[in-house]
């Protein structure tokens, strides 16, 4: 290799800050000398000045001096930016060992809770708990695994023989405050993650305004559980037992409650619209004034349930039992009831316009003011023919009637159910049950299979 080449490639260690110094502390020297030179010889001078090309010895001495005062300033801003560097880089080891040991301290203290949370006392393992909620405020990167031990922790602790049968219709001090803390008190921490709490045993949990949208619940007991106003939004209900549970104004928008068991739940002004309720056991269940557009009800049993004030628009009933079902005042265009058993149903100022009934079972259906009650309804009804004088089969809309309705359901629908709404627009009201409706009487014993089959 050429020698300039290798003295290029040597060039750059020359250009540290300290090979830099060291430059400019040679060349302010060399002008010290060159001045007192100058300053003392007068042959020095005329050499300087020459080299310099300027007319005295007093300018020579000027330019020298500039110059040595540019090296000074030089050398001046070089080391202040040395010591800038020096304390940059003692930050900077400082802010990484602190990173070290604060990394260490969280390890050290995700080890201790979860060693808290397996402790034989109660109050140790919650405050185990705290101390991983803890953590979770403090550090964004462990809200998820410590959501998942804490959910983890929740359907191992319920999951035992011994807790169900210690705490049959409550939960244990320890479980509740966690449902607390976890879906209610500190939900915002865990909002995007998804909770899984199967096969959990929560009978009579307290989880009024919880937040547990999308959670899977499958299997899992909330008999007689409070959900009043909480967010259920796709959440996985699959088998879940919900007997008797409160789920008023509870926002249920597509869960799935396939197989889940429903028997007298209240689910007053919930917001259900194309949940699935497909083969849901729910007898006597309470949905009165919910908003269920689109909703799948195939194959359900919901005799003795109360519908009234509900919107149902395009829901579906297919081969459902609704023996003794209250639809009075319900909104339930384009509705599917094919092949449903609805004898003894109360349909008073129900509007179906549109609605599927094609070997439907109305047998003793009536479309009354009552006050009774499912069961005395239905034996009330024994021996009647079917008569709806004041239910809505067809007929009975305006334009502005139309409009209202076909925005209650999804948007991807809504030009199905204006077609189907269209023709009864400007029609008298239709009050006889239309083609494909069974109708006729009841028998008594036929009324008490149906009450005794759903308080089964």
């Amino acid at each position: 290799m050429h020698p300039l080449s290798v003295a290029w490639y040597r060039l750059p260690s020359l250009w540290t800050s300290t090979g830099l110094q060291r430059i400019l502390i040679v060349a302010l020297v060399v002008l010290v000398i060159t001045f007192l030179a100058v300053l003392v010889s007068d042959d020095a001078a005329d050499v300087v000045r020459s080299r310099l090309d300027v007319d005295s010895k007093n300018q020579a001495l000027t330019f020298i001096a500039v110059g040595m005062g540019g090296i000074l300033v030089a050398l001046q801003a070089l080391m202040s930016y040395k010591r800038a560097k020096a304390l940059e880089d003692t930050s900077r080891a400082q802010v990484k060992a602190n990173e070290h040991t604060e990394t260490g301290q969280r390890q050290e203290r995700l080890r201790s809770a979860i060693d808290h949370l397996g402790h034989t006392s109660e109050s140790v393992r919650l405050g185990g708990a705290y101390e991983l909620l803890d953590l979770a405020r403090d550090t964004a990167y462990l809200r998820e695994p410590v959501f998942e031990i804490l959910c983890a922790h929740i359907r191992r602790t319920t999951s035992t023989k011994k807790y169900r049968e210690k705490h049959r219709t409550k939960p244990s001090e320890e479980v509740q405050s966690l449902l607390t803390l976890l879906f209610v008190r500190e939900h915002g921490l865990f909002s995007k993650l998804r909770a899984d709490l199967q096969d959990t045993w929560l009978r009579g949990a307290r989880l009024k305004g919880a937040r547990l949208s999308r959670c899977d619940l499958t299997g899992a007991v909330l008999e007689s559980a409070d959900l009043t106003e909480a967010s259920l939004k796709g959440a996985l209900l699959i088998s879940t037992n919900l007997s008797h549970a409160v789920l008023d104004e509870t926002r249920l928008r597509r869960a799935w409650f396939l197989g889940a068991n429903l028997r007298s739940a209240y689910l007053f002004f919930a917001r259900a619209q194309r949940a699935d309720f497909s083969d849901v056991t729910a007898p006597g269940a309470d949905f009165t004034g919910a908003d269920m557009q689109e909703a799948n009800f195939s194959d359900s049993d919901l005799r003795l349930s109360n519908f009234s004030l509900t919107g149902l628009q395009l829901a579906v009933f297919v081969n459902s039992k609704l023996q003794g079902a209250d639809f009075s005042e319900a909104e339930m265009q384009g509705t599917d009831f094919e092949r449903a058993q609805m004898q003894g149903v109360n349909l008073f100022r129900a509007g179906m316009q549109g609605a599927n009934f094609e070997q439907t079972m109305m047998h003793g259906g009536h479309s009354e003011d009552s006050n009774q009650e499912g069961e005395d309804r239905v034996r009330g009804y024994v021996g009647r023919e079917t008569d709806y004088p004041c239910s809505v089969f067809g007929g009975h809309l305006e334009s502005e009637d139309v409009e209202s309705l076909v925005n209650r359901v999804s948007q991807r629908r809504r030009g199905e159910l204006r077609t189907v709404l269209l023709s009864h627009v400007g029609k008298a009201r239709e009050s006889e049950a239309p083609d494909g409706v069974e109708t006729g009487m009841y028998t008594l014993d036929q009324a008490e299979e149906w009450i005794r089959d759903s308080n089964t």
